[in-house]
């Protein structure tokens, strides 16, 4: 696995300060004979104003070492991007956390949903006698950024348990995911780790952004060849609070243009749960249809 390195900058839009900075770029995924469109890598990466302490959002492409980025919430700033560098790693040299062939995926994440879902309904039980207005408390901003979350959390290791789940599984992902698909690895590599397939796929799979729900769908067609269906309110309502999510991890509660969200309410957020659960309990049955013996194992 190659590391890629872009030397970035661009004009604060909160305060005019000239922001410079290496960026860690996607690792585009080159093939022989691949078209051009299908060399192209996407991924976020985080940047902080120096003079106003301002954290921004890039949306990173890597299109085989030519680079461009964009600020999530300001689109229309412009963002200069050098060439990807690639950085001098070994991708057998890495730190203990990163050896995805240790990783071991929890045996049931529906279960974990559950509980931490029950956990975050105690939080707001805990302070229903308040008279504080907890719209607009810190409160009710981190059960909404657990809810969400716990729902990256579940579909992260639910999605790569299905993709493992069985050969089938397994060459469906590396034939149908164009980044797997279009790998490359020496003789040395592949005769010093068995499993480099697996440990790759697993690598691939733990990258992917979980709060994205059409890529998550995407991702559950690419595995099984079947199409997941989900009503489109709920994709909605998911979508809606996964974006006021980001607005309480990266300006605590307030929108780009400055207003402060104030739906936060015990009511919604319990809505956001309920949404959660339906969510991913039709992923689990969707999985469990598709392999009956799923809950078996988990």
């Amino acid at each position: 696995m190659l590391d890629y390195i872009s030397h970035i900058s661009f004009t604060c839009p909160e305060c005019g300060n000239h922001i410079t900075e290496d960026i860690a770029a996607p690792d585009p995924f080159i093939a022989n004979e691949a078209a051009l469109e299908d060399t192209e890598a996407e991924g976020e990466a985080y940047v902080r104003c120096k003079s106003c302490n301002e954290e921004f959002t890039l949306i990173v492409l890597n299109n085989a070492g030519n680079c461009t980025a964009s600020l999530f919430d300001y689109p229309s700033t412009l963002v200069n991007c050098s060439h990807a560098e690639i950085v001098d790693a070994d991708p057998f040299d890495e730190a203990p956390e990163d050896n995805w062939s240790n990783f071991d995926i929890p045996d049931n994440p529906l279960e974990i949903l559950q509980k931490s879902i029950e956990e975050a309904k105690e939080i707001l039980q805990e302070n229903r006698n308040t008279a504080q207005d907890y719209a607009n408390s810190a409160t009710y901003r981190m059960v909404l950024v657990l809810t969400i979350s716990s729902m990256e959390s579940y579909l992260q290791d639910t999605i790569t348990k299905f993709a493992l789940f069985n050969e089938k599984n397994q060459m469906n992902l590396i034939a149908n995911d164009k980044e797997l698909r279009s790998k490359k690895f020496n003789l040395f590599q592949i005769m010093n780790e068995k499993d480099i397939v697996k440990i790759e796929s697993q690598k691939h799979l733990r990258e992917i952004l979980y709060h994205n729900i059409p890529r998550v769908i995407a991702t559950l067609k690419i595995i099984s060849g079947k199409k997941f269906q989900i009503k489109q309110d709920l994709l909605s309502n998911l979508q809606i609070a996964v974006a006021y999510r980001h607005d309480c991890v990266h300006r605590n509660g307030y929108t780009v243009d400055g207003y402060k969200l104030e739906i936060f309410t015990k009511k919604y957020l319990e809505s956001v749960m309920r949404d959660v659960k339906v969510f991913c309990q039709n992923v689990d049955d969707y999985i469990f249809e598709l392999e009956p013996s799923w809950r078996l194992f988990a």
